[in-house]
């Protein structure tokens, strides 16, 4: 069985770009820690995304995206669809985002 060594995109006090160039020839697999609420968000720009896919080109890197959403599906109802509709959200966003680099659409 064949196994990645990962690490998370948040070892070094940077943003996620800086953190993968840091960790390039270190691991296999980062996981794109991503968040987003009210008051900040670090969902990447272009400019990171084709940042982030020469560095996986040049070092082979692969990547795992942990979604910005903090779902809460065992709550009440309202809040219940609150957090599916966040999920949907961010979902979108960040496939928008991969659309526009790779003119990828998923299945």
């Amino acid at each position: 069985m064949n196994f990645r060594l990962g690490s998370t995109s948040y070892v070094y006090p940077a943003d996620i770009l800086p953190n993968v160039q840091r960790l390039a020839g270190l691991v296999e697999d980062v996981e794109l820690v991503l968040f987003e609420i009210p008051q900040a968000s670090n969902l990447p720009d272009i400019r990171t995304i084709e940042g982030l896919r020469e560095v996986a080109r040049r070092y082979r890197i692969s990547y795992t995206v942990h979604l910005p959403t903090d779902l809460q599906l065992g709550a009440e109802r309202d809040v219940w669809a609150f957090s599916v509709e966040d999920f949907f959200s961010s979902r979108e966003r960040v496939l928008s985002l991969l659309e526009k680099v790779k003119h990828w659409k998923p299945d």
